[in-house]
Parts: C-alpha cells; structure tokens; sequence
C-alpha cells in the first residue's frame, strides 16, 4: 500500500522580497511605465531617501567593479562601502537569481574590463 503525503506549499525563502503580491507588483509596474530620466529621478527621490539612493548607486558600481574582477581595495576606495557590503554583493552575485548578471549584460553588452 503506498502512502501519499499532502503537498506541502514551499518554504519562503527570507532572503527574498514575496513579489507574489499586489503591492509588491505595483512597485514594478511603477518602475516599467517610467521612460523618462528626471521622471525616474524625481520618482528615486521621492521614493527613497538620499542616504538610501547613494546606497543603491554604491551598490550596483561595486556589482560592475566585482563583475570586472576588480580588486577588493579598488572597489573599497572606489565605492566607499566596507568590505562586508562588497563581499555580501558578491556572494549574491553569484547566489541569488541573477539580476544583477542580466542586468549588467544589458547595460554593457560589448563587456566590462577593469583597467588599473
């Protein structure tokens, strides 16, 4: 006799924003319909505060800078973020699901080199 067990739903992982919702789908339809610079920039600021847009801006150049191979003291100098944040970047890098990789493609599709 075989026994079937009740499907259980997925554990959510907390590393990951629940996107399965309405307000969180509101964000990305926000953000889609955005075609305009200072549009987008007047929507960063009134979104988000200036510490919080530095933090994102520091971010994605030590995303490119680790995608590049720059060194660990380059990105630090160059970013201003410790080297727990650009490790952390860099483990998601290659852990999380890919965005930053996509992403930096589109915006660089001939490649990134790092130069000293």
């Amino acid at each position: 006799m075989k026994y079937f067990r009740k499907r259980q739903k997925p554990i959510p992982d907390p590393n990951f924003v629940n996107w399965n919702t309405i307000d969180s789908q509101r964000l990305i339809d926000a953000f889609m319909v955005i075609r305009d610079t200072d549009l987008m920039k007047a929507f960063f600021d009134d979104l988000m505060t200036k510490y919080e847009l530095e933090q994102c801006i520091r971010r994605l150049q030590a995303a490119e800078l680790i995608l590049m191979s720059a060194p660990y003291e380059h990105i630090i100098s160059a970013t201003g973020l410790s080297s727990k944040i650009i490790a952390r970047i860099s483990k998601q890098l290659i852990n999380k699901r890919g965005g930053f990789q996509e992403v930096m493609q589109k915006m660089h599709p001939r490649g990134m080199h790092y130069t000293d």
